[in-house]
């Protein structure tokens, strides 16, 4: 999995809780800590993603499938464009990969690091 989508996963886990908690439980929180401050001063390179696979690991121990997922990845239909018409929250700093598709009516997320609104761009 590239860095920019373990950053989205990352990202997804901040305003739940349960990788903080997992990480405390482990005592591991300073590695928790230090990913979330690199992302936040934008050390995004290969410091930021064994900070991210050591948090993996923690997870693994509890969830075989870990905190990323090895078998997800959008691919368009055979024969047809990249394009279709649906829309995800981007981090605004491009950052990570991004959120989840923008659903009707939704008010834009903040961004859990940078405290910024998410932008919705095409998928």
């Amino acid at each position: 999995m590239e860095l920019r989508s373990k950053i989205a996963v990352f990202c997804r886990e901040l305003d739940r809780g349960d990788l903080l908690q997992l990480a405390k439980d482990a005592g591991k929180e300073w590695v928790f800590a230090r990913a979330l401050d690199r992302l936040r001063a934008g050390q995004v390179g290969a410091d930021l993603e064994k900070d991210l696979d050591l948090l993996d690991q923690l997870v693994t121990r509890v969830d075989p499938q870990g905190l990323f997922s090895r078998s997800r990845q959008y691919e368009p239909v055979p024969g047809r464009s990249g394009a279709s018409g649906a829309r995800w929250w981007a981090c605004p700093d491009n950052l990570c990969a991004g959120r989840s598709r923008v659903q009707p009516g939704q008010a834009a997320p903040n961004c859990e690091v940078l405290g910024q609104v998410l932008a919705a761009e095409p998928l």
